[in-house]
């Protein structure tokens, strides 16, 4: 039910459907990406879901350490970049919307 309110207070915003709209958006930076990728251990065996993913900087890293990595971006332009940086696999969707998830997984994933 908890998720039914808030699906239904997004569709409701006549504003951005993001949850908390931010009129400047910033990236975590190298430091902690390369950290946060260090104390996962990332490696082959690995799939990463980055929610949020913005310009894509934790998707780069970790694919460079041999994960296979999905992000998920509700901003259009912010998946654009990611994209552009070389993102292979970035999704443009609400992901508190558990109908956009099963659109972009076909293996089950729900919220």
């Amino acid at each position: 039910q908890k998720h039914a309110q808030i699906r239904q207070r997004l569709n409701q915003s006549k504003q951005s459907k993001m949850l908390a709209p931010r009129k400047t958006l910033w990236s975590t930076p190298g430091v902690g990406v390369e950290a946060a990728c260090q104390l996962l251990r990332l490696g082959a065996q690995d799939k990463v879901i980055d929610v949020g993913c913005g310009d894509g900087r934790f998707l780069l890293e970790a694919a460079k350490r041999g994960a296979s990595a999905v992000g998920l971006e509700i901003d259009a332009e912010r998946a654009e970049a990611a994209r552009a940086n070389g993102c292979v696999d970035v999704r443009t969707c609400n992901a508190l919307d558990e109908a956009e998830w099963s659109k972009a997984f076909d293996d089950g994933v729900t919220c």
